[in-house]
């Protein structure tokens, strides 16, 4: 059984938010002692391998490799024989079968949203194309009916001071666009120092300038973490049954 968690950020609309937050995710994993690996399966930009190489490039962690659909599973395997025991797939914009075979393997799939009006009714062709991709997650015990079932939502661009009547038209748009019952695990306020900090080199869980962006990106890791450990209760209730 794989040790690796694999975590997929998915986005089909550009300029969402998916290297932020898998940058973001992946240095908080590091703060906590993990050994996180980013895929850059962006094969037009690589903009996070041209970052960990131009301006992180004294930072060993976390490391970044690229990877193409031939490549994707050898690097996930080269992964877990170096002990990386989390791999973020930063997912180029757009559908096909690239993204598709990303979302039918990742354990966990993030969907950033900008909370704008034409970003929402966009994510709609993202929960479209996961309705319609299997989940081939193993052990098929745990595989959802399809991969919206393993999807959680990133909303990105926030109202630093947001209401809760605020939330509330935001998840009725998303309800909207046929998300319903897809949880929000993160909400990253507009801030400049998300943008600050990675021209920088840096996360602003490193930076520490922004209190309040800290606090953002580690409950954004406190979200996936709760659902990476629900889902390893589930695999050990399933292997007591055995």
């Amino acid at each position: 059984m794989s040790t690796v968690s694999i975590i997929a950020v998915i986005a089909t609309k550009g300029g969402a938010g998916k290297s932020t937050v898998a940058v973001h995710l992946a240095i908080a994993a590091a703060l906590k002692k993990r050994r996180p690996l980013i895929i850059d399966f962006d094969s037009g930009q690589n903009s996070i391998y041209i970052w960990s190489k131009s301006l992180r490039k004294k930072k060993s962690s976390p490391v970044v490799h690229r990877a193409t659909l031939e490549t994707l599973e050898a690097t996930i395997e080269a992964a877990e024989r170096a002990k990386h025991d989390l791999v973020i797939i930063d997912v180029a914009a757009g559908g096909g079968n690239e993204v598709r075979r990303v979302a039918t393997i990742a354990e966990h799939i993030l969907v950033p949203v900008k909370a704008t009006t034409f970003d929402l009714a966009a994510t709609r062709n993202t929960i479209d194309l996961l309705r319609e991709t299997v989940d081939n997650t193993k052990p098929d015990a745990l595989a959802c009916k399809n991969a919206l079932g393993k999807a959680s939502f990133v909303v990105n661009c926030a109202p630093q001071r947001a209401s809760a009547r605020w939330r509330q038209e935001l998840e009725a748009a998303l309800d909207t666009c046929g998300a319903g019952g897809v949880p929000i695990i993160g909400t990253l306020a507009d801030r400049d120092a998300y943008s600050t900090a990675i021209e920088h080199g840096l996360g602003v869980t490193e930076e520490r300038e922004d209190k309040k962006a800290v606090e953002e990106i580690l409950d954004l890791y406190a979200g996936l973490a709760r659902l990476e450990g629900e889902r390893a209760e589930k695999l050990k209730r399933l292997r007591g049954r055995r």
